[in-house]
């Protein structure tokens, strides 16, 4: 995944960390991704903004070429003193096609280091597997009715009335006091299923402080 580096403090409100500009300004996106500024979505109820007016949406739940495997990453100059904690901020939505989980739509974070070494923590997966039901994030839950009874125009495979695997907003407060005055590059991607017949899509919004 191609990096840009912006070199700047984390001042959410002036530098677009929980797109307040209504923009992807400041960070490197990939695939389809949208802003979105209020609403509920349609599988879980839930608000698609977290915090503020605007979250980030990667992908959708149409077969969409260009929706595949999309991605938002940014990295952060963690300050050499002061405020080291970010907290971060996402909800997801899996279709429930019974792959196995080698096959299955996917969603993850992760931290890298001045090097893009990968950080061991914090990391996220969340994905539905015929194997596993749904994993990764805590409170994952399903929808009772399929897909087709919230949107008559999703995509995916529809032959097995497949629901749909949601969560809440979930929140991860990350301690970089041991990257202090040093680059960390935070990277959320959504990888859909191997065949490319099935989505997943991700809200997401930055929010700093403990």
């Amino acid at each position: 995944f191609p990096v840009t580096i912006f070199r700047k403090s984390l001042e959410c409100e002036t530098q677009n960390w929980g797109f307040e500009s209504g923009n992807t300004s400041n960070w490197v996106t990939n695939g389809c991704v949208s802003i979105q500024n209020g609403g509920t979505d349609l599988y879980s109820g839930f608000p698609k903004v977290y915090n503020g007016g605007y979250s980030l949406k990667l992908s959708n739940d149409y077969d969409d070429y260009n929706c595949l495997n999309s991605s938002a990453a940014r990295t952060y100059s963690v300050p050499a003193t002061g405020e080291t904690f970010i907290t971060l901020h996402f909800a997801v939505n899996i279709f429930n096609f019974p792959h196995s989980s080698n096959y299955a739509a996917n969603f993850g974070f992760n931290l890298y280091d001045q090097n893009m070494n990968l950080l061991e923590c914090p990391t996220y997966q969340a994905y539905y597997s015929l194997e596993d039901g749904p994993v990764g994030i805590p409170g994952l839950q399903q929808t009772p009715f399929p897909a087709t009874f919230y949107n008559p125009s999703v995509g995916g495979d529809l032959n097995f009335n497949s629901n749909v695997s949601y969560s809440n907003w979930h929140h991860v407060t990350v301690d970089l006091t041991a990257y202090a005055g040093t680059d960390v590059t935070l990277v959320f991607q959504n990888k859909w299923c191997y065949f490319d017949v099935d989505w997943i899509y991700t809200d997401i919004d930055i929010v700093t402080g403990k």
